[in-house]
């Protein structure tokens, strides 16, 4: 049976996503304002109702092309502007080093997952997403692989301007708190998921637009995608599970072996490198990939995986249940940690990183810029 329970109201769903995750930062690095959150709630909500009735207001319509300029051009100048004011060196979140110093042990021919960060952390991301990254150590910061994903996203919108609403899409991108707190602190998580979200959306484009698809290619592709990040088991299963049961023992053969190859290759010669670090120390990317959370969690997020693959019908659905998911997991170890050391501990002493919330935003966003307004259960194509 497909998703019929919520209809649209899980785009509501998302929305609320969106909202909680942003006012979480606003309430974490601006506690003395606590009135900030009711008041982005507010405007938030508002835009989002705005955006659905902008076919009845002239002069939105005239404007809309125009948003899409101009706020890119503004986050452009906002990146800039957070590059001057703040070195990557004086904060306090160790992402970018794990990309930087990675490549710098890579490049005088040490084995790079023994790299720390400027605080002394080992990196964690997976080889595609840290060769990806290679040519931002070269440019000297990783702030400009947002500036990149800005001019990939201008380009990402126009191909797609039939699905989704770029202007709604960079108004809820600028107005995101955790966003700009990613750049200032040039995180990689975000910019991770959206490069996920882009690709997972050509993805359903070929798979609807062809009866022969390649799905050997498309699995390695997976593979790849998922040798960045683990995260990204989650909108890859959520959409591929559904294929493969519709799919005969031929295509899912083939995809599953394009899929396998296309995560472990990129990881063989650092295996081979050095295997007794890359699987047994405590400290390789594959342990501190898979610490997050406990074995409940685990088994929660692979039924969650399995039965939204079930769910989804129409790809804006299957956009909303991402961010819903990813949104519902971080929250469930969240709360653990809420239960164990208290709300205080949690939010404002680090209890808990918060940015890993940051990982609904690109789908939700994405669900929420999506033009089509019919039921959620109305196919894409």
């Amino acid at each position: 049976m497909k998703f019929q329970f919520f209809g649209n109201k899980l785009v509501y769903l998302v929305l609320l996503c969106y909202i909680l995750v942003n006012v979480l930062f606003l309430y974490k690095y601006v506690p003395e304002y606590p009135l900030i959150g009711i008041v982005y709630t507010c405007l938030m909500v508002g835009l989002f109702f705005l955006n659905r009735k902008r076919k009845q207001f002239a002069s939105v319509k005239w404007i809309e092309p125009y948003v899409g300029i101009v706020i890119p051009i503004c986050i452009l100048l906002g990146i800039v502007a957070l590059k001057m004011e703040i070195p990557a060196t004086r904060v306090d979140v160790d992402r970018w080093s794990a990309l930087f110093n990675w490549t710098k042990e890579l490049f005088q021919g040490n084995y790079p997952y023994y790299a720390k960060t400027h605080l002394g952390q080992y990196a964690s991301p997976f080889p595609i997403w840290e060769i990806i990254h290679i040519p931002f150590y070269f440019l000297g910061d990783e702030i400009f692989a947002h500036i990149l994903m800005v001019f990939l996203l201008v380009f990402f919108l126009r191909k797609s301007k039939a699905i989704f609403n770029g202007g709604f899409f960079w108004i809820l991108l600028i107005l995101s708190p955790a966003y700009w707190w990613e750049v200032a602190v040039r995180s990689d998580l975000m910019n991770n998921l959206m490069v996920t979200a882009i690709l997972m959306v050509s993805c359903e484009k070929y798979l609807r637009s062809t009866n022969n698809p390649k799905t050997g290619i498309v699995g390695l592709l997976a593979g790849l995608l998922l040798c960045t990040r683990l995260f990204v088991i989650f909108p890859l299963g959520i959409y591929f599970f559904a294929y493969m049961l519709k799919w005969d023992w031929r295509r899912k053969t083939s995809f599953t072996v394009g899929t396998i190859l296309g995560f472990l290759v990129p990881m063989l010669p650092f295996l081979l490198w050095n295997k007794e670090m890359f699987i047994w120390f405590k400290f390789s990317p594959i342990h501190l990939q898979t610490q997050f959370g406990n074995s409940i969690l685990a088994v929660s997020g692979i039924v969650f995986l399995f039965l939204c693959s079930l769910l989804w019908k129409s790809f804006k659905t299957y956009i909303a249940l991402v961010a819903v998911v990813f949104f519902g997991f971080i929250s469930l170890r969240f709360f653990q940690e809420i239960i164990g050391i208290g709300w205080n501990a949690t939010v404002y002493q680090d209890g808990f990183d918060v940015s890993y919330f940051n990982v609904c935003l690109p789908f939700a966003i994405l669900c929420l810029a999506f033009k089509d307004e019919r039921d959620l259960n109305v196919q894409l194509c």
